[in-house]
């Protein structure tokens, strides 16, 4: 497989040992995974790195590789440590099936993706990179969600589609030599692309859902719930209509389910 003339949308699956609820682990994971699938535009492939095979009985496998970690899952500590490394292994297959340059997007396990953003995505300069500055909060314990008109990647991990020459991307997971290990928090990565003098917009769109308190986040497992996590929700008609309309999904007693 050639990847050069796609979008490679690279997932760090958390492992079971650290799971507080390894079937809602895989049942998020599927509904990402839905959410991409059901994309407007089909120049995309989904390369999952993580411990265990998640369980996902209503996704198509063809767009899916998944690459098993060769390293021990994290302990109490660590696991921002444990995400990078699966990134980077995600990366690594990208260069094995890469001839010259890519675009790749960070998305973590849990967050969706609209049914447009390759579209839109694809009408941007192949070498330019792209930050998400517009996509939507939305707090898993009372289904309350709001926009975040802009510098949305304070707030998540799922909105850098960077594009990456095939020697800037890692050998193996331990390869932190690369321009790709310069990118590793989400909040920096608009002003790391100008300090390392590299093409990036931003892509004023809402284009993702980044969920959050659940137990099994990576932010939960920082901080623990965040009280008052959305300021100004949207009615409950809008939200679910931007979930049905645009991410092909519904909520229902914190869970977001595909439709």
């Amino acid at each position: 497989m050639i990847v050069d003339d796609r979008i490679v949308f690279c997932i760090s699956l958390k492992s079971a040992s650290n799971a507080t609820d390894w079937p809602r682990v895989c049942q998020m994971l599927e509904t990402t995974v839905t959410t991409i699938q059901r994309s407007t535009s089909k120049l995309f492939h989904i390369v999952i790195a993580g411990h265990e095979m998640p369980d996902m009985k209503n996704v198509d496998w063809d767009s899916i590789t998944f690459l098993q970690a060769p390293f021990a899952p994290p302990g109490s500590r660590g696991k921002g440590w444990d995400k990078l490394k699966k990134r980077r292994l995600a990366a690594a297959w990208v260069k094995q099936h890469c001839l010259k340059r890519c675009r790749l997007a960070f998305a973590d396990a849990d967050d969706l993706i609209s049914a447009s953003l390759i579209d839109d995505v694809s009408k941007i300069d192949p070498a330019v990179s792209v930050v998400i500055d517009a996509g939507y909060r939305l707090d898993a314990r009372n289904g309350d969600m709001e926009l975040i008109a802009d510098e949305f990647s304070r707030h998540c991990g799922s909105c850098f589609l960077p594009v990456f020459d095939k020697q800037e991307l890692p050998d193996s997971w331990e390869d932190e030599t690369t321009v790709f290990s310069s990118f590793d928090s989400h909040k920096e990565f608009y002003t790391t692309c100008q300090a390392l003098d590299r093409a990036v917009m931003l892509l004023e769109v809402p284009s993702i859902i980044y969920l959050m308190n659940h137990e099994d986040s990576l932010e939960y497992a920082k901080k623990g719930m965040k009280e008052n996590a959305v300021k100004k929700s949207l009615k409950l008609s809008q939200r679910d209509t931007i979930l049905r309309n645009t991410f092909s999904c519904r909520y229902w007693d914190g869970v977001l389910y595909r439709v």
